[in-house]
């Protein structure tokens, strides 16, 4: 699944999107892999005790896809980030 991953985050930075990189990207009616990217995120960064899988972070970030914590509290990340080149997609 962390290949069909990368298949999804490299078709979303080569996409027509434009460059935001500091901006959220938000669901695009018209191009519904975002919110694939999502969907999966949570299965594939995420193990079944709800910890993070850090070396499917680590493939990510091996091919330039940063995973970062959006929200925290004290036990932990309540939502991750992935940084493209087209912006953040946030997960969790």
């Amino acid at each position: 699944m962390i290949e069909l991953m990368l298949r999804l985050l490299n078709k979303i930075n080569e996409s027509d999107l434009p460059n935001n990189y500091d901006k959220y990207l938000t669901n695009d009616p018209y191009n519904v892999t975002v919110e694939e990217v999502r969907i999966l995120a949570n299965s594939v960064l995420v193990d079944d005790n709800g910890h993070n899988n850090y070396d499917n972070h680590e493939i990510l970030r091996s091919n330039g896809f940063y995973v970062f914590a959006g929200e925290q509290d004290r036990f932990g990340w309540l939502t991750g980030c992935i940084q493209t080149k087209k912006g953040i997609i946030v997960f969790g």
